[in-house]
């Protein structure tokens, strides 16, 4: 077999004015020089390898180094931050109120892990897309090629004061509601523009008000069809790949800037594959209507006494709907906090004397939503009680759990219902 090698090579130091060295000589006058840990803006891949020229310079860690062939479990860290994952997007992020438990969560970890500073490279043309993330925030450093912000600075930007952004979306940034009064972030969201330009004082906004919802993207319409500007690299591709990838998403649109004629042409083209279980949120500024696809039941996302288990691995189960239709029992699971490990779950269905009638298997797939149904043509009629197990797939071994609205504790089967065939 053939292996070729990717040599890095840094950048030609002649091509560098000596003033764009200035803030490593500021960095070296700071105090405690052994805890100095970097994180440089814009990522990506050309852009690490000038900072890891910098860093030959300076000594200084930083959060991104590449080799030459990086393995995709090297960026598992910065995956599991949310401030991290969010500028690795190309995405400004900002603090604000629905989002700010986990903007604080995901800042604590960066300070506890040793972050010191944050070095924003201005020169760079992809410093634009995460520009707004430092409004209000008091610049360290700065000159024409830098700007340096000290980590923990950027706590300042939760009040709300700092968001200096004109034009900004009052009703995202100061919609004080928790996440739970929303379909879960597994769902993704688009938002709808009355054209493809979306200024940079809303771009910041809606991107951290969605920060933990698996994917969110910008429409609008052109000659009547749905259109959306280029997403950041290694996003999606098209409106149409995003909702091939997901079950359910939130659309989000300002009533003043969206007039009917555009909504039903985006109704029209969600229609197809998506219905609309409910409206979240209808004010003035902001509507927040919610789809699922057709074949899954609403309440999978939207019920108001969820069916809901924490399991002692860590596995959560938040909702089970149960459907009898005829012979056939439809079962929709809503999982989530899946482990790495395989794990498995069993349907076992008892008649009136408690003997075990039927049993089907299953392995817990790594997707929040799972639909799984089971032939109960061999059954005689009568009444049944259905029960679930969870268990490690390969060694067998049962999880106990506990049902989070009453606190009630098992040890292996948990019921799940009872159904009566005729």
């Amino acid at each position: 077999c053939a292996i070729s090698y990717e040599y890095y090579q840094a950048p030609d130091p002649r091509i560098l004015p000596d003033d764009a060295f200035d803030f490593l000589d500021w960095l070296g006058r700071e105090e405690e020089q052994d805890q100095i840990r970097l994180i440089n803006l814009p990522m990506g891949r050309e852009e690490s390898k000038l900072y890891g020229y910098f860093q030959t310079l300076s000594g200084y860690p930083h959060v991104e180094g590449l080799a030459g062939r990086t393995p995709p479990p090297a960026y598992a860290y910065i995956s599991n931050n949310l401030l991290l994952e969010s500028w690795n997007r190309g995405n400004a992020i900002i603090c604000i109120a629905v989002g700010r438990e986990s903007y604080l969560a995901a800042l604590d970890q960066l300070i506890a892990d040793g972050f010191s500073h944050l070095v924003a490279h201005r020169t760079l043309p992809e410093y634009e897309l995460i520009m707004r993330s430092f409004a209000g925030i008091p610049v360290s450093y700065e000159d024409d090629y830098v700007s340096i912000y000290r980590i923990a600075d950027l706590r300042t930007s939760c009040d709300s004061s700092a968001l200096l952004v004109p034009n900004a979306l009052t009703h995202l940034s100061d919609l004080d509601l928790p996440l739970s009064d929303f379909p879960s972030p597994s769902a993704a969201a688009l938002t709808l523009h009355p054209s493809g330009d979306i200024s940079a004082g809303m771009l910041p906004l809606y991107t951290s008000f969605f920060s933990e919802w698996s994917s969110l993207l910008h429409l609008n319409l052109a000659d009547g069809k749905v259109m959306h500007p280029p997403p950041p690299i290694g996003q999606l591709k098209s409106a149409e790949d995003m909702l091939s990838a997901n079950s359910t998403f939130v659309l989000v649109y300002d009533p003043n800037q969206t007039v009917e004629t555009e909504l039903e042409s985006y109704r029209s083209w969600l229609s197809r594959d998506f219905k609309r279980c409910e409206r979240i949120l209808d004010s003035e500024d902001i509507v927040i209507d919610f789809f699922i696809r057709h074949d899954l039941p609403c309440d999978l996302e939207i019920d108001d006494n969820p069916f809901a288990i924490e399991y002692d691995n860590g596995i959560r189960l938040g909702t089970l709907v149960t459907l009898l239709r005829e012979r056939r029992l439809d079962l929709h699971f809503l999982w989530s906090d899946l482990p790495d490990e395989s794990y498995a779950f069993s349907i076992q269905l008892f008649d009136a004397g408690g003997a075990k009638a039927l049993g089907q298997d299953y392995v817990i797939a790594n997707k929040p939503l799972a639909h799984q149904h089971i032939d109960l043509s061999a059954l005689l009629p009568g009444d049944y009680v259905a029960k679930l197990i969870v268990y490690n797939y390969d060694t067998g071994t049962s999880v106990p759990g506990t049902v989070i609205s009453s606190g009630t504790r098992f040890d292996r089967a948990y019921e799940i219902g009872r159904i009566t065939l005729d």
